[in-house]
């Protein structure tokens, strides 16, 4: 989430949350903006976040880290919120059989949350 104008700028859905989801994420994200420069990037310390592998391209980047406090969702409340939002109004009151239905409704959930 780009939080200016609290957009999704890049997202992808895996059966397994680990580095290289994040990593090609924030790639996909960082060339979505035509490569900024001055860019600070926040997250929770998560351990994907704070990987060696994941602080490394943002070091190459030139991209500055922001970590929340630990145990402080508030720190990050747009995107906890858009989260909270997301599995609220639409995946909770869903069974979806297949990883495609999922995939399939979460881009339909961003496309509308980004208007």
């Amino acid at each position: 989430m780009e939080l200016f104008s609290r957009k999704i700028i890049a997202y992808r859905v895996s059966t397994q949350n680990n580095i290289s989801l994040t990593v090609n994420t924030f790639k996909d994200a960082y060339e979505s903006r035509g490569r900024p420069r001055g860019l600070t990037f926040h997250s929770d310390q998560g351990t994907n976040y704070t990987a060696e592998e994941y602080r490394s391209l943002l070091w190459e980047l030139r991209v500055k880290q922001s970590f929340s406090k630990r145990g402080t969702p508030y720190d990050n409340s747009a995107v906890e919120g858009f989260f909270s939002n997301m599995k609220q109004d639409d995946l909770n009151s869903r069974e979806l059989e297949f990883f495609d239905d999922l995939t399939n409704v979460i881009s339909e959930y961003v496309r509308y949350y980004n208007g």
